[in-house]
């Protein structure tokens, strides 16, 4: 079988390589996933290397439990979805998708869809909404849409969500960094990084009202402050449970981050909230305080209304599998 170049046809079980062409590569043997793991590694790399250095697309087949997806790895973006990681946020999204499946679920820097299959894995119907600032990122998001029946209802605003509406830029060290972030000096060497502007609304001001029942996840590198008070008057209503990263300050010369952190404590006191820590190497835990530390498993947490007793016993008692 064969394709033209730029016709964006599927090809079954071909490996077509051009210098300027660009093929369209489907390989409909989920082959990849029966390797060894150290063998899973050495093919994602080997992906990664070859569509980074020639103009290639593939789909690759993702099983993530019961559910098939396929993946389009173009130019390198969307290599890293083939890898099964954070089974921590598995078993967090798979419990409260259980415990609340009406609602919507909304995603708050979306990348380029890690958080999106996890949530169509766990529950393939519930309601998503994504949002994702970074034009690269939400180009890759439609192929990955667009590749996939099972995502044709998902929703992705082209923006990010914060308490005012504003243009700021975005630091990257890449296109589709995971770490890009749009607070200064959050980072050392922010002068010397990619930097492109991009909208941030506060919800109030998009079109349609954000005033349904959510399972939030906030993932926005060091604007998650910024994020919370935005969604103040939801979280009020609906007292909704948060998955959050928050960043290690390293030290208190870190002033940002830790301004930043000691005001997030202080909101989260305010509207009687907690904090749940959800590490992949140790129990879940609630803490008090963020703390200043280093500790890299210590950033994932679950902010949940301190009503909801019996939803924070259930996040401890998750069992979290080791990441394979």
């Amino acid at each position: 079988m064969s394709a033209k170049p730029g016709s964006g046809r599927p090809v079954a079980g071909a490996l077509l390589l051009g210098r300027r062409a660009n093929y369209f590569v489907t390989i409909r043997e989920p082959f990849l996933f029966e390797l060894a793991k150290d063998s899973r590694r050495l093919a994602s790399a080997v992906l990664r290397r070859i569509s980074t250095t020639t103009q290639v697309r593939f789909n690759y087949p993702l099983w993530t439990g019961a559910s098939r997806f396929k993946v389009p790895v173009i130019n390198g973006v969307g290599a890293d979805l083939l890898k099964n990681r954070e089974a921590w946020l598995d078993a967090v999204i798979a419990l409260l998708v259980r415990e609340d499946p009406s609602a919507v679920f909304v995603d708050v820097g979306a990348n380029i869809g890690q958080t999106m299959l996890k949530v169509r894995a766990a529950h393939p119907t519930i309601a998503y909404v994504a949002f994702e600032p970074n034009p690269y990122c939400v180009h890759y998001l439609r192929e990955l849409i667009q590749q996939n029946e099972q995502l044709a209802d998902v929703v992705v605003y082209p923006v990010g969500l914060s308490d005012k509406t504003q243009i700021l830029f975005l630091i990257l060290e890449n296109l589709v960094d995971l770490e890009g972030t749009v607070v200064g000096n959050f980072r050392k060497g922010d002068d010397r990084k990619i930097k492109i502007p991009v909208a941030l609304f506060h919800p109030r001001d998009l079109a349609q009202a954000m005033n349904f029942r959510m399972l939030l996840k906030i993932d926005v590198e060091g604007g998650e402050l910024d994020v919370l008070q935005g969604l103040s008057e939801n979280l009020s209503a609906h007292r909704s449970p948060v998955i959050c990263e928050v960043l290690p300050a390293y030290s208190a010369d870190n002033w940002v981050r830790v301004e930043r952190q000691t005001a997030l404590q202080a909101l989260l006191a305010e509207w009687n909230y907690v904090a749940v820590r959800v590490p992949a190497r140790e129990p879940p835990s609630v803490v008090s305080e963020f703390g200043i530390h280093s500790n890299l498993d210590w950033i994932n947490y679950v902010l949940v209304a301190k009503e909801q007793s019996d939803l924070i016993a259930k996040i401890l008692s998750l069992k979290i599998a080791p990441a394979s």
